[in-house]
């Protein structure tokens, strides 16, 4: 996850730039306002891929996730003007070299991940001093980076500043390379309270389309959501992405409240969140395929009558490591909301 945008720190006074200390739970607190999260702090096994496409080993080791106060922005120019509003995090994390090799300009950093209950990414920052502007004395408590490099053995820390809507409460932290499983940390106990998403299995209303583009009020239901395996897909073209996945299967009901009748296509309008903060669409199968044994495709000459029910099946794919979080429905209707469900407690491991 690179850094999608730039805090500028107005620090310095005559061209004298401050030195900023690492984030802890002492200096966040000094603030008053500022809040140490429980984050697990096991250190687990995982990769760096350079620009050469080599992958190293290494371990990383979430130490802190301090949820900043408001005050540390004061002297911060924010250069996006939607990271205004955000709640600023520190996410502090050792990185150990495991490999033989020293690291040259291991940006190990941009892998992590802070993500909502909900499956919503924080948005990751990059911090950088502008010693021209500001005021002597102003600093912000996470400004050490990634090391330039990092021998065979070696430890190094990093201070990681991510911004999240303040609605929202952080539920995981997440390590993902491309030459390694997704790695996961629960924050709390993984399952932020305030999300607002619905229970499993909730019914909710939504609209569809039927063939002349008029809306049918439906109820749609999820019944379960089931973990699979590729053994399953045998007879599916797979890329080399979808091989380093594991396929979970969404079972929704769906109801036709209205008069007319509906093609069986209400499923492409559904998608996964996971906890490592990806959004799954469903696996796109070829015309006339019919699905996996564990999820059937539709019946393509099916129609959902007036009245009728009809349960589709939907195939997701996700990194190795990484699990379901939510599944979101967005409805055809002129301005019907997405409607969002707790993964969790309808996931057959």
């Amino acid at each position: 996850m690179g850094a999608g945008a730039v805090l500028t720190l107005l620090t310095g006074c005559n061209g004298v730039t401050q030195s900023a200390p690492k984030a802890s739970s002492t200096a966040a607190a000094s603030k008053g306002k500022a809040q140490t999260l429980a984050v697990q702090t096991t250190g687990h096994a995982a990769t760096w891929t350079d620009r050469d496409k080599h992958a190293h080993t290494i371990t990383v080791t979430p130490k802190s996730l301090v949820r900043a106060a408001a005050s540390d922005l004061d002297h911060v120019r924010l250069d996006d003007d939607d990271l205004k509003g955000k709640t600023p995090y520190y996410l502090t994390v050792t990185y150990t070299n495991t490999s033989k090799d020293t690291l040259a300009q291991p940006s190990m950093s941009t892998n992590l991940a802070l993500v909502s209950a909900g499956g919503t990414r924080a948005k990751s920052v990059m911090v950088m001093n502008n010693p021209t502007l500001g005021t002597a004395g102003q600093e912000l408590p996470c400004t050490n980076g990634d090391p330039d490099t990092l021998p065979a053995g070696g430890t190094a820390e990093a201070c990681t500043v991510l911004m999240l809507d303040p609605k929202l409460t952080p539920a995981t932290v997440a390590y993902a390379d491309d030459s390694s499983d997704t790695v996961l940390w629960n924050v709390g106990d993984g399952n932020s309270s305030n999300s607002g998403l619905l229970p499993p299995g909730t019914t909710v209303d939504a609209f569809a389309e039927d063939l002349d583009k008029h809306q049918v009020p439906i109820k749609v239901t999820p019944k379960s959501i089931r973990q699979g395996s590729l053994d399953d897909l045998s007879n599916v073209k797979l890329d080399d992405r979808d091989r380093n996945t594991v396929p979970y299967y969404v079972t929704v009901e769906y109801r036709n409240m209205g008069q007319s009748k509906l093609l069986p296509v209400l499923q492409d309008n559904l998608t996964l969140q996971t906890a490592g903060g990806h959004e799954i669409p469903k696996m796109t199968l070829l015309f006339g395929e019919p699905g996996v044994e564990p999820c059937p495709g539709p019946a393509l000459r099916t129609r959902l009558e007036p009245g009728g029910t009809l349960t589709q099946c939907t195939i997701h794919m996700i990194p190795k490591g990484d699990r379901p979080a939510t599944i979101s429905y967005q409805g055809s209707g002129t301005g019907d909301e997405e409607h969002t469900w707790r993964a969790v407690g309808n996931t057959n491991p």
